[in-house]
């Protein structure tokens, strides 16, 4: 990696990326990609790095998501991620030609199916520094939030002509460059999507005014799913008529979501929406592999700060802001371990 990109080990699970370098967005929206390949030779060539192989990897299992406001009137945005283990990176950009954003993604997605991989230890930094184009959630500056969520159907493919993209390069764009959902949900109608993996993918969008939507892809045209009040909520299955729900998952969280907002009136404190997150994790084995729920984030649009709790431990809480400092950060949680 470039000297002035800092990662931060918080724990075995858990990392902090500073990145401050310039990963040429406005080039590659440019030219785009239709498959992750020819998304790190991009990379390698933009960085002058040794072309070297690159694994794809598995399907993501679920997700769930959720927007509503919490007791004092602020916009949040709830998210838990469920993958295969891994350790997490929290990802923060400052692109001289964008939006800071904060934005979560696991080692896997950066390092693939090498379990337990420390990214610090990585031998190939184009993984590294391929990270800002890898993230699966996040929020910028403006209080713009964005997650994918899969759906197990068949995947898009868009050929209309248009600059190709994939789901995770299409957050990249949406964080750096949108400010508000209808800006969000026009920069998606500027690319054709291309799903990764042999699957489907549905993304929630939210920002700092209370809007939100779910953009989702239905032979091959791009539909919104516009919330009845001021929350929304999103699984894995199509929320759009005429979607493939035949083999969907998550229909269980929506109930236990849907309820929560109802009791709640859909205003929650911070603590209240962190446990309707923590009864929707999920813990077990797929073949060999376990699925975990890699994160829970609460993404805070009017504050700009993020609470995260990682591989399902909700005693120990990460808030972190735009502002805060990683080395402190960490060297503070040291001192809190050692009194």
């Amino acid at each position: 990696m470039e000297n002035e990109n800092l990662l931060v080990k918080i724990s075995d699970d858990f990392y902090l990326l500073d990145y401050k370098g310039d990963y040429a967005l406005d080039k590659f929206m440019q030219t785009g990609t239709k498959g992750v390949t020819k998304l790190f030779r991009f990379i390698q060539k933009q960085f002058k790095l040794k072309p070297s192989p690159v694994l794809v990897s598995r399907k993501h299992p679920a997700c769930t998501s959720f927007s509503v406001k919490n007791d004092i009137g602020e916009r949040i945005f709830g998210r838990n991620f469920d993958y295969y283990d891994s350790p997490c990176i929290l990802l923060r950009t400052t692109p001289k030609n964008g939006y800071k954003s904060l934005a979560m993604l696991d080692v896997q997605a950066v390092v693939y199916l090498l379990k337990f991989q420390k990214p610090e230890k990585t031998k190939n930094p184009s993984k590294l520094l391929a990270s800002p184009y890898m993230c699966m959630d996040g929020m910028n500056e403006k209080g713009l939030c964005i997650a994918i969520l899969e759906i197990e159907t068949k995947p898009t493919y868009q050929e209309t002509g248009k600059i190709p993209m994939v789901p995770p390069t299409m957050v990249r764009a949406v964080l750096d460059k949108c400010a508000t959902v209808d800006e969000a949900v026009e920069m998606f109608r500027r690319f054709d999507m291309y799903d990764l993996l042999g699957c489907n993918y549905h993304y929630h969008i939210c920002d700092a005014n209370g809007n939100s939507v779910v953009i989702e892809y239905i032979n091959g045209e791009m539909l919104l799913v516009e919330p009845k009040d001021d929350t929304q909520y999103c699984m894995n299955f199509f929320f759009s008529m005429g979607g493939d729900n035949s083999t969907a998952i998550g229909f269980d969280r929506e109930l236990i979501v849907r309820d929560a907002i109802k009791e709640k009136g859909g205003v929650f404190t911070t603590d209240e929406a962190m446990n309707l997150l923590s009864k929707c994790t999920l813990n077990f084995r797929e073949h060999i592999m376990m699925i975990y729920t890699l994160w829970s984030a609460l993404y805070n649009s009017t504050k700009k700060t993020v609470n995260l709790c990682i591989k399902r431990n909700f005693e120990t809480r990460y808030e972190i802001s735009f502002d805060t400092d990683f080395e402190e950060y960490r060297n503070n949680l040291l001192g809190d371990k050692n009194d």
